[in-house]
C-alpha cells in the first residue's frame, strides 16, 4: 500500500487510483481491472473454474438431500449440509463433469447422520442390491416408526460449457414402516428397485429410556 505525500489533501478516485485518508495520512490504492473476467476466461484459471463447477454441483446435490430430509425430520443439524457437500465433492472432483459416479457417492454418504445423534438406531438399515434390508437386533419397548425418503437427484445440465443442477430433488417418494417388538432378530427386505441416481434417507423414531428419539441417516 502506497502513502501519498502532497500539500493537497487527496480523497477520492483519479483514473484507476483510489485515494483515502486514515488518521490524517493519505494512502493510494490501484484497482485491478477485470479480475472477475480474467478468472472466467483466462486459460491460467482453468483449474479454478473447474473446481468452482465441481463445488456448485456438489452443493446442488447436498442441498437436495438436506431439504428432502428437513421436510420430514423434527430437527437437523445445519452443519450436516456442509458435511454432505464435502463428501460429495470428494467423488465429483475425481470424475469428468456430467459423468457422476453415483455408486461412489452412496459409499461416501453411507451412514451419515444428518442430526448428529451419536447413538445407534435400534433398527439397522442397509442397501441390498437395489432394495433395502432392515434388521432388528435390539429389543424394542414399543413399535418403531420408520420413514424412508427416496429422492431422485437433480439432473445435471450443461449450459455455456458449465454443468449445473437444481437444488431440489426431481422426485421424492416416502415409504412408512412400523417395526414391532415381535420383529426382534428378524431381517426384513424392502423391495424398492432403487435407481443409481436415487438417495435414501431413513428417519427412525423410537422410545429409548422413556425418551422419544429420532435418528436421521443417509442409507
Amino acid at each position: 500500500m502506497a502513502k501519498a505525500t502532497s500539500i493537497v489533501n487527496l480523497n477520492g478516485k483519479l483514473n484507476d487510483v483510489v485515494f483515502y485518508r486514515i488518521d490524517g495520512k493519505t494512502f493510494a490504492r490501484t484497482k485491478r481491472k477485470y479480475f472477475s473476467d480474467q478468472v472466467k476466461t483466462d486459460p491460467s484459471f482453468a483449474s479454478t473454474r473447474k473446481r468452482t463447477q465441481f463445488l456448485k454441483l456438489s452443493n446442488a446435490f447436498a442441498t437436495a438431500i438436506y431439504r428432502m430430509a428437513k421436510a420430514d425430520a423434527d430437527r437437523l443439524n445445519y452443519k450436516s449440509q456442509h458435511q454432505l457437500i464435502k463428501l460429495i465433492y470428494q467423488v465429483v472432483c475425481l470424475n469428468e463433469q456430467g459423468q457422476i459416479d453415483y455408486a461412489s457417492i452412496h459409499k461416501n454418504l453411507k451412514g451419515l447422520s444428518l442430526n448428529f445423534l451419536d447413538t445407534n438406531p435400534p433398527i439397522t438399515i442397509s442397501r441390498l442390491d437395489n432394495d433395502l434390508l432392515l434388521g432388528c437386533d435390539k429389543l424394542l419397548q414399543q413399535n418403531a416408526e420408520i420413514k424412508l425418503l427416496i429422492g431422485t437427484l437433480p439432473k445435471v445440465k450443461k449450459q455455456k460449457e458449465e454443468f449445473i443442477a437444481d437444488v431440489n430433488m426431481r422426485e421424492v417418494e416416502m415409504v412408512n414402516i412400523t417395526i414391532s417388538p415381535d420383529d426382534h432378530l428378524q431381517n426384513i427386505r424392502i423391495p424398492l428397485a432403487l435407481k443409481p441416481n436415487q438417495v435414501v434417507v431413513a428417519i427412525q423414531n423410537n422410545l429409548v429410556d422413556e425418551v422419544n428419539r429420532e435418528w436421521v441417516r443417509v442409507i
